[in-house]
């Protein structure tokens, strides 16, 4: 079957163009208007390229005047000016013409400029781009808090757009810090893909595992570094944080390789439960089986007896163990539910700043909690989740007067990360051990054993990574 002339260039156009529309398709999402758009990864997602593919395109239809800056360029080589132009030309974008410091289309307009923002917040020359329309921040972890202060608010076009690009450097990147962080972000899930969203600032993270193009010599060098250093291989290749925050409780890697392992759902299981204290915050909920944990309940503003029915659908028996946190509003009523009319017989009250088992090691069951949670951490698989992630590695301890080990309060955390750490409450509650038995009667024991001689047990552990 022949082609005619016509039908052949149109064909061939169509190419050109899903050759330049060829993006991860995690990053979709940033072809929608939001006012500022956050993504951060490691090496080989693909990130910057689809950025700037998507920002041509755009630029090529209709008139947009973009800042593309990073907080330090003492050249334009530093910039991402050589992608740019190297895209336009592969790719055969027409109509752009690329000059030595900007790039402009000659029918719509379009204009990118290259700047440092240091040079431009140090000239006070920040409101001579109020007129433009994005401002596009390559390496944005590297831009201290009080350029953002001053340049998001300069671009106020009805319709302009900040984006950052970024890996993660440090837990408190400012640029992290002030958008990703934000409470009223909820995830939502699309195509498989998971995002956070308050309407007005989207957050995308992806990774070398997100591009359908991830080429193969970089693949190799990932490799090479994942066995040569696996922290650093974190680092570049996935996203984390390079450095820790001081007197962690728990270490970055330990959580990341319970988060990878597969273990099968057999053994006793406990519940742990971090009861909300204020109107606005969750109760959470994890249930351990074995060595295996997740996530069984997020709810909010809802009334303790029906949570307690709920957590006692998901229980295997009368006997199974509850760790529940005490501190919380209605956490009172929860227990008194599951005690007094469901019957459980293994309800345990946990006051996070009562006595320790170990009194002369840990200050109080909170310190206590989390250290005994790290040390099973090794034979463990837990939620890959990034919240619990952050509540677990950013929970910080000192030392109270009699040298003994004491978790940070709350507030502290809260002003790090703006929440809570009530997934990690509930997580820990789950490995505690708080030195009560279970006393059987009749042949209870042997039913429940029965139970549990049913299921299969495995002894490998098998990671992913």
């Amino acid at each position: 079957m022949s082609l005619h002339p016509s039908e052949k260039i149109r064909l061939l156009k169509l190419l050109q163009q899903r050759d330049r529309d060829k993006i991860p398709p995690i990053l979709s999402p940033l072809w929608r208007p939001y006012r500022k758009k956050m993504i951060h990864g490691g090496r080989g997602s693909g990130k910057s390229e689809s950025v700037v593919r998507i920002n041509i395109r755009q630029a090529s239809n209709y008139k947009q005047r973009i800042v593309w800056g990073r907080y330090i360029q003492d050249s334009i080589e530093e910039s991402i000016y050589s992608l740019i132009a190297l895209l336009i030309e592969y790719c055969k974008y027409p109509g752009w013409r690329i000059y030595d410091k900007k790039i402009v289309h000659k029918k719509t307009k379009s204009k990118f400029v290259f700047k440092g923002l240091r040079d431009i917040i140090a000239a006070g020359s920040m409101k001579s781009y109020a007129k433009f329309d994005k401002l596009i921040v390559e390496e944005a972890q590297q831009v201290p808090e009080d350029v953002w202060i001053i340049a998001v608010p300069t671009f106020r076009n009805k319709g302009s757009e900040i984006w950052a690009i970024f890996n993660w450097y440090e837990e408190l990147d400012p640029v992290y810090k002030l958008y990703c962080m934000n409470p009223r972000l909820k995830t939502f899930v699309e195509n498989g893909y998971q995002y956070r969203t308050d309407g007005d600032t989207l957050v995308i993270q992806c990774n070398f595992w997100d591009n359908p193009w991830f080429p193969d010599v970089l693949r190799k060098e990932m490799e090479i570094m994942r066995e040569d250093d696996y922290d650093l291989y974190l680092h570049v290749w996935e996203n984390h944080p390079i450095a820790q925050l001081e007197k962690a409780i728990m270490d970055r890697i330990l959580v990341d390789l319970a988060m990878k392992t597969i273990l099968p759902a057999d053994g006793p299981q406990v519940i742990g439960v971090d009861v909300a204290r204020h109107g606005m915050d969750r109760t959470i909920a994890y249930e351990k089986r074995g060595s295996k944990v997740k996530k069984i309940m997020s709810v909010k503003n809802t009334e303790p007896i029906i949570m307690a029915r709920e957590l006692a659908h998901k229980a295997d028996n009368p006997y199974i163990q509850f760790n529940i946190d005490n501190g919380g509003l209605g956490a009172g009523g929860m227990i008194d539910k599951l005690k007094k009319e469901l019957g459980f017989k293994n309800v345990n009250e946990i006051n996070f700043g009562g006595n320790a088992k170990n009194k002369k090691k840990y200050a109080n069951v909170a310190t206590e909690m989390y250290f005994e949670c790290k040390d099973k951490l090794i034979n463990a698989d837990i939620p890959n989740d990034p919240i619990l992630k952050q509540d677990l590695t950013g929970r910080l301890f000192g030392y109270d007067e009699k040298t003994r080990k004491k978790i940070e309060k709350k507030e502290k955390f809260r002003e790090r990360y703006h929440r809570s750490p009530d997934d990690g409450d509930a997580c820990v509650l789950c490995f505690y051990d708080p030195g009560k038995r279970i006393i059987l009667k009749g042949n209870e024991k042997q039913n429940l054993m029965k139970k549990v001689k049913n299921r299969r047990l495995y002894n490998k552990r098998r990671f992913i990574v």
